[in-house]
């Protein structure tokens, strides 16, 4: 699994299961080594999706998995700079 940060999890809620998390975008830049910035960026270009609640972005954890299992590329098909 990619996230290893601790997500914020709706509590007390019927609606929610044990695997409903929500990361901040503050969470989401850390498990993925980027600013705020540019995880907003990634949210308003539609590359990203997220739930806005109020003035805030949430992302969850199955959103943000599936984000980075997209991009992931296995070993044999990254460029090196020396194969250029």
């Amino acid at each position: 699994m990619f996230l290893t940060s601790t997500p914020t999890t709706i509590r007390d809620s019927p609606m929610t299961t044990p695997s409903d998390s929500f990361y901040t975008l503050s969470e989401a830049a850390e498990i993925m080594k980027l600013s705020t910035r540019t995880v907003r960026r990634m949210i308003i270009s539609r590359k990203l999706s997220a739930h806005r609640i109020g003035l805030q972005y949430r992302i969850s954890g199955e959103d943000l998995e599936l984000f980075l299992r997209r991009r992931h590329l296995p070993a044999d098909r990254l460029l090196l700079s020396r194969d250029v």
